[in-house]
């Protein structure tokens, strides 16, 4: 697996350098944007280690809590990732495929509106370790509910490879530079 606190740092060293030499090309507020941004990926990846090497909860309350923050922390990531690669200009060559936002979004008690009609969620049975649980959406149109089995470290991998996906392109676009042109070896270049 890839280590993206280690991505996190080779771009920040890429940023830098471009910022040095006067190329990097953004505004404050998108420099401070991107710095945000690669913050709370950074933060998140701590976050989702502790819960995969954490132990079970002392309680229901302190493992519902686990649960619901880490999937909370999963969409700031992606919101995170969303605005690194706007302000990075390299949006039209990422198409980040957050297939379980919704569930993720349901699962911390969003409704959620869409085309087919408005949906709740409600999460139970969750394992002793607090590590999967079941979340029911219910329709408000009378259609029957849906159930579906959470198995949280499946989404944190699933996320994972896409966060990387992006930071390698972020990478790419940074080692081509702002202008499209190929950066030489020696210009802020960490490989």
């Amino acid at each position: 697996m890839v280590d993206l606190k280690e991505l996190v740092t080779r771009i920040r060293a890429l940023l830098a350098a471009a910022e040095t030499a006067g190329r990097l090309g953004l505004d404050p507020g998108a420099r401070n944007r991107v710095e945000s941004a690669l913050h709370h990926i950074d933060k998140t990846e701590r976050m989702l280690d502790a819960f995969l090497q954490g132990e079970a909860p002392a309680s229901d309350g302190d493992g519902w809590l686990r649960i619901f923050g880490v999937m909370q922390a999963l969409v700031v990531e992606q919101d995170a990732v969303a605005h690194l690669v706007k302000d990075l200009e390299v949006g039209d060559e990422i198409a980040l495929e957050w297939k379980h936002r919704e569930l993720r979004r349901g699962a911390v008690g969003h409704p959620v509106q869409r085309k087919d009609g408005i949906r709740s969620h409600i999460t139970s049975g969750s394992d002793p370790a607090f590590r999967s649980f079941s979340l029911r959406t219910v329709f408000a149109d009378g259609r029957p509910d849906a159930t579906e089995q959470v198995e949280v470290p499946v989404l944190i991998r699933a996320q994972r490879e896409l966060v990387a996906q992006a930071l390698f392109l972020v990478l790419q676009s940074l080692s081509r530079g702002r202008d499209g042109t190929e950066r030489s070896k020696g210009q802020g270049d960490t490989q």
